[in-house]
């Protein structure tokens, strides 16, 4: 993936979080949050899935397995939220939240730094 499919992706993600804050905003219910928390989560659990032997592998990586369970928690509440917990909607509109400043610091890095090499 070049740094223009990469930057693309970021900013797609950017304004598909943007229009459900403001569908939330507008429609008053939590159900759009929830739904980008579950398309926010669920690509990052299918890639850690086909690396988990190497995140596992000793010494386990654990930055790597705390994002896995974050992500599974979030999943669990986007989930939940809903079916119409109350407590899971607040938990799903904070994780929300996390993800879009996650989101804001991967935005300013990208823009602030020239990535010529992955390794």
């Amino acid at each position: 993936m070049n740094d223009t499919a990469i930057l693309g992706v970021i900013f797609l993600a950017a304004v598909l979080h943007l229009a459900a804050l403001v569908w939330a905003f507008r429609s008053r219910t939590s159900g759009s949050l929830a739904i980008v928390n579950i398309l926010a989560s669920v690509p990052i659990l299918a890639y850690q899935a086909t690396r988990l032997r190497y995140t596992l592998a000793p010494p386990p990586d654990e930055p790597v397995i705390a994002l896995i369970v974050f992500e599974l928690l979030v999943l669990g509440a986007a989930l939940g939220a809903l079916r119409g917990g109350r407590a899971l909607r607040i938990a799903s509109g904070v994780a929300f939240g996390l993800h879009v400043c996650a989101l804001v610091a991967i935005i300013v890095f990208v823009l602030t730094f020239r990535m010529t090499r992955l390794i």
